[in-house]
C-alpha cells in the first residue's frame, strides 16, 4: 500500500515520530486500563485486623481466615484471570451488604488486601473512595480503576475528543 503524504502526515500526529514525544491519547482504549471488578467476602471490621501479643502486633486469627477466604473465593469466581496491576493513582468503590459495622470500618481490610494481591501498588494511592451499602453477591463488591490525576488532565482529554 502506498500511503499519500497526507495519509503519512494524519499517521503520524496520531502514533508519534521516532525521536519526538508521543501525543497518542494513552487514556482511552485500547491503551486504557480497565477497570477491576472483585467479589469479596463481607470485610472483617478495622477493629479486628490486628492483636497485640508479647512480640508485638500482628494480624489476627479472624483476619487470616478472611484473607484465605477472599482469595479462595477470587480463584472460584475465576476473577483474577486477565486482571493486570493499577501502577499509579486509583479510585475504588467499596458496595458492601448491610450488617453492624460502621459502613467506614469496612475499608481497610479491603484496601490492604488489594494492596497484598498486587491489583494496586499502594493503598495510600488512592485518590477517591467511595463506601456504600448495597447488593454485593459475596458480601463486598469493589471496583477500582486508574484515576485522572488534575483537572488539566480532564480538559485535555475532553479537548481531544471533541
Amino acid at each position: 500500500m502506498r500511503w499519500s503524504e497526507k495519509d503519512l502526515a494524519a499517521h503520524l500526529e496520531r502514533t508519534g515520530v521516532a525521536g519526538r514525544p508521543v501525543k497518542v491519547d494513552t487514556s482511552a482504549p485500547p491503551f486504557a486500563l480497565p477497570d477491576i471488578v472483585l467479589d469479596l467476602p463481607p470485610p472483617i471490621s478495622v477493629n479486628r485486623i490486628w492483636r497485640k501479643t508479647k512480640a508485638g502486633m500482628c494480624k489476627s486469627v479472624a483476619y487470616q481466615k478472611w484473607i484465605a477466604r477472599a482469595d479462595a473465593l477470587l480463584l472460584e469466581l475465576g476473577q483474577l484471570r486477565g486482571v493486570k496491576p493499577i501502577p499509579g493513582k486509583f479510585t475504588a468503590l467499596i458496595v458492601v451488604k448491610r450488617s453492624n459495622l460502621d459502613l467506614d470500618n469496612n475499608a481497610k481490610s479491603v484496601l490492604d488486601f488489594l494492596q497484598s494481591r498486587n491489583f494496586i501498588v499502594n493503598d495510600r494511592l488512592c485518590e477517591e473512595l467511595t463506601l456504600r451499602w448495597g447488593e454485593a453477591p459475596s458480601g463486598c463488591r469493589v471496583t477500582v480503576k486508574p484515576a485522572i490525576n488534575t483537572m488539566g488532565d480532564v480538559l485535555r482529554r475532553a479537548e481531544a475528543r471533541t
